[in-house]
């Protein structure tokens, strides 16, 4: 797609209704709107607060993945309030303020949310969202494809792919990438947690190394994201759908009467005018777990403290609307590597190397910036096993008594004691990061300003797959153009400090296994600290790594949570906001319960499923 899609039209030259609004361009909001342009009864209007960057080189180089954050021009730039349980530091979290949203910033790893976590989303109150109602739905938004000769070895050896799933004709391309995106410490590394989990007795079929597929089109080499599956040349045909980019939401329109609370419209703000439209169907919020419980606030849909607080009508009183926010916070540690060995740090102290490497991907497709892989496993947890009950129990007395959450960690302990229950995602990345003085993905990575660092490091991240803790997003005032206050509350249960804390000091049995263990260097560096001497650090001096160290792995959920109201519910099974007619919520703040790995291919699911079930309602009228 490009700048001049026929989609995309001027404020001024829309139509004054549409059948349908979304708020949003982004994963959620374009896969809904070329779902229901396929109604050719149905028009359709999709607003994005961000530009079209369709065409942009950075976002559709594979190897450029991560380039974009900390870029205004593509990313949102949002912070948390200080956290309390991080020594009051602030953590940096990008979204993506383009078309196609976060779909053009993530790092395109593909991981399917597990058959038992959809199932917790069933018992907490959505008996229609099982992971049997959801297999469709993760086969329908892709197409897999077999990964090439060189790397069908480790497909097999190590991939746990669902072939239940796997997708034939949907519009997200998925494929292993290029052979030129790995290499000995990755294949290594894949090794030795094969040998781990044999040793530890973990569950073969979800435990250890995982060969994660990527969203990348096998055939031309370019990332596979929202814009290019769900704006392709069949939707730019048709009329009934239309694209208003750089278009910020004010609020949704809303009115009362004696039959309640009902939606007329939406305002929104481009080039220095307002504009308004009305929708005579629905308006359907697709902003991500950060806006879309913003514009709810915005628009009157809230805490009534709060949005009294602020200045503005309360229509419906839920204090639920910006709650339960769940994200998957990670910790690195990174450990020099052995001599001769290659990491990426050699590119961010030589940016000659990287331009060589983009002429080579712009003249022939070719090299490492034509894939991205990234190593990965999978780990359990002993506080879930039988004979920890004491321990486990001890951890959970500390926590709220309160029934809601009582609930919710009932769920997620039973989906740790499943076979299902991974509560640690490693990955492995050739590069030296470090978050300590540091508040940015650039800074952390090494891409500031500041001076080259030395030495080749080997660094592993621990991301904790289903947090306990649950923090909330509300506004920081009655203006848009204020960013919202953002506070996962990280660490806040104390189980999340126990499992961060075992899965980092575990670090030390990884690279001291063979034959990962030749690619360090012997009494090497390591960052921050802790590991010395090769001795394994103290549960204590663990958990100080952690506060200092841990940042966000950029997955954001559950703001908007699908759950009865009484649970702290915002919207229904049938994705409908409590309270409020013609008006639903389909992006990943409706997640009750934090999906497994990377998140994004749970919104796809859900986003399509979504669609279906707007074309059900609307087809019984």
């Amino acid at each position: 797609m490009t700048p001049a899609s026929p989609l995309i039209a001027s404020p001024s030259a829309l139509s004054k209704a549409y059948d349908f609004i979304i708020i949003g361009g982004g994963t959620a909001g374009l896969t809904v709107a070329s779902r229901l342009s396929e109604v050719a009864d149905f028009n359709v209007l999709v607003l994005e607060a961000g530009a079209d960057h369709s065409s942009d080189p950075k976002i559709l180089t594979p190897g450029l993945a991560g380039t974009l954050y900390d870029d205004p021009k593509y990313d949102w730039e949002f912070k948390t309030v200080p956290q309390k349980e991080l020594r009051g530091r602030r953590v940096f979290h990008p979204r993506g303020k383009v078309l196609g949203g976060t779909s053009a910033l993530f790092q395109m790893k593909v991981v399917y949310n597990s058959p038992k976590a959809w199932d917790t989303w069933a018992v907490l109150g959505n008996p229609s969202w099982n992971s049997r109602a959801m297999e469709p739905y993760q086969r329908k938004f892709h197409t897999s494809h077999a990964p090439s000769p060189n790397v069908e070895k480790l497909h097999q050896q190590y991939s746990h792919l669902n072939e239940v799933i796997e997708g034939d004709d949907g519009p997200i391309q998925v494929s292993f990438g290029g052979e030129g995106s790995y290499n000995d410490v990755d294949v290594d590394f894949y090794k030795t947690m094969q040998t781990i989990t044999k040793e530890m007795g973990w569950n073969e079929k979800t435990m250890g190394g995982s060969a994660s597929p990527n969203s990348i089109d096998p055939a031309t080499k370019t990332r596979s994201w929202a814009v290019s599956a769900y704006l392709g040349p069949e939707v730019q045909k048709r009329k009934n759908i239309h694209i208003a980019t750089e278009a910020l939401v004010e609020k949704i329109l809303l009115e009362k009467s004696d039959t309640g609370v009902s939606v007329t419209g939406v305002r929104f703000a481009s080039a220095g005018q307002t504009f308004e439209v009305k929708a005579k169907k629905e308006v359907i919020l697709c902003a991500g777990a950060f806006h879309s419980p913003s514009i709810l606030e915005l628009s009157g849909i809230g805490d009534s403290a709060l949005l009294k607080k602020h200045g503005i009508n309360v229509f419906v009183d839920n204090p639920n609307v910006g709650e339960n926010l769940q994200d998957h916070a990670m910790t690195g540690v990174s450990f020099e590597a052995a001599d001769g060995v290659q990491t990426a740090d050699a590119l961010v102290r030589d940016p000659s190397i990287m331009l060589g490497l983009i002429k080579m991907y712009e003249e022939s497709k070719s090299g490492p910036l034509s894939g991205f892989f990234r190593t990965c496993a999978y780990a359990p947890s002993s506080l879930f096993d039988p004979a920890s009950a004491e321990e486990l129990q001890a951890i959970l007395k500390k926590a709220s008594s309160d029934a809601k959450n009582k609930e919710f960690e009932d769920a997620l302990i039973d989906l740790f004691k499943s076979e299902d229950g991974v509560t640690c995602q490693y990955m492995l990345v050739k590069i030296q990061c470090r978050v300590v003085g540091y508040d940015s993905i650039s800074a952390i990575m090494g891409r500031d300003k500041g001076p080259p660092r030395e030495g080749n490091y080997i660094t592993f991240m621990s991301s904790q797959n289903h947090p306990f803790s649950k923090g909330n997003i509300h506004i920081a005032s009655s203006s848009p153009y204020d960013k919202p206050l953002v506070d996962p509350k990280y660490l806040s249960h104390p189980l999340d400090m126990e499992i961060a804390a075992r899965h980092v000091q575990f670090l030390q049995k990884i690279i001291s296994t063979p034959p990962l263990s030749q690619h360090f260097k012997p009494n090497g560096k390591r960052l921050p600290y802790g590991f010395a001497d090769g001795k394994e650090p103290t549960l204590e001096e663990v958990k100080d790594i952690v506060r200092d160290s841990l940042i966000t792995h950029l997955h954001p959920m559950g703001t908007c949570a699908m759950l009865p109201k009484e649970k702290g519910g915002v919207i229904d099974e049938r994705l409908r906001v409590h309270g409020v007619k013609g008006l639903r919520v389909c992006d990943a703040s409706i997640f009750p319960v934090a999906a497994k790995g990377n998140p994004i291919t749970a919104v796809y699911a859900v986003a399509e499923r979504g669609a279906d079930l707007i074309k059900e309602d609307w087809s019984r009228d």
